[in-house]
């Protein structure tokens, strides 16, 4: 059955390294959600056979197998497969190969680790067909977004430097338009962000942007605008650093 109104959703989470689990499931906890958890497929089968879940979240390799093959395994099963939950699947693999054969096998997304807070949050409420409650609850960095635009780490590294390193200007010039009462120049400044954002996954940069624009005399979108520049600027990475 599927999850009745006002109940917390109850995910099953594989993962086999007891400190990422515990770490995933913590922060999975908090959306408010039941987590259970398995440390490998033997045991998440057992599990996906007694109970019905809102969310399937595995590992992609696994001590006796692989995520791709527990989740074919469980879709093949006749009691199970009919009603089965949307999956998610997390790794460390970077290849975009590898990636997109993940998702050719059904999983819904891919969290790519190491998983920030909010990137698994995030996750998890789309996987619920949930939106983020606020601007605040976004990842800042949407590295795979990023990699399938510009084809490469190489060029979202180089791209989103040069983004950021030009960001303190945009900011300025957001600030000066927004006190000189220039729309002209405000609409402009949001105009060239909003490609850029869009092009290097700066995800949170991009809402506040878009939000803006729909209103620019709104004081707490400006504001909100504001905030997600020192946001960005601040937790600035390259997709091959935390």
């Amino acid at each position: 059955m599927p999850m009745e109104l006002g109940m917390k959703p109850r995910f099953l989470l594989v993962e086999d390294d007891p400190p990422t689990r515990v770490y995933l499931r913590e922060i999975a906890a908090t959306l408010p959600a039941i987590v259970d958890v398995a440390s490998n497929c033997a045991q998440a089968a057992r599990m996906a056979r007694k109970r019905r879940y809102d969310l399937w979240l595995f590992d992609a390799n696994l001590p006796d197998g692989s995520g791709a093959g527990l989740y074919q395994q469980l879709l093949a099963d006749p009691e199970i497969g009919a009603n089965a939950p949307v999956a998610i699947a997390h790794t460390a693999e970077i290849d975009m190969g590898y990636l997109d054969k993940l998702c050719a096998c059904g999983f819904k997304e891919v969290v790519r680790k190491p998983v920030t807070p909010a990137g698994w949050l995030g996750a998890l409420r789309r996987g619920l067909g949930r939106q983020a409650n606020s601007l605040e609850e976004l990842e800042e960095w949407d590295d795979d977004h990023a990699i399938r635009a510009l084809g490469d780490f190489a060029n979202v590294d180089k791209l989103r430097t040069l983004f950021v390193s030009e960001l303190p200007d945009m900011q300025q010039k957001a600030r000066a338009a927004v006190s000189a009462g220039d729309d002209t120049a405000l609409r402009d400044v949001l105009h060239r962000l909003k490609a850029s954002c869009a092009l290097v996954g700066a995800r949170r940069l991009l809402e506040s942007v878009r939000t803006l624009s729909a209103d620019r005399t709104c004081p707490a979108a400006y504001a909100a605008l504001d905030d997600a520049f020192e946001v960005t600027l601040s937790t600035f990475r390259t997709t091959g650093s935390a």
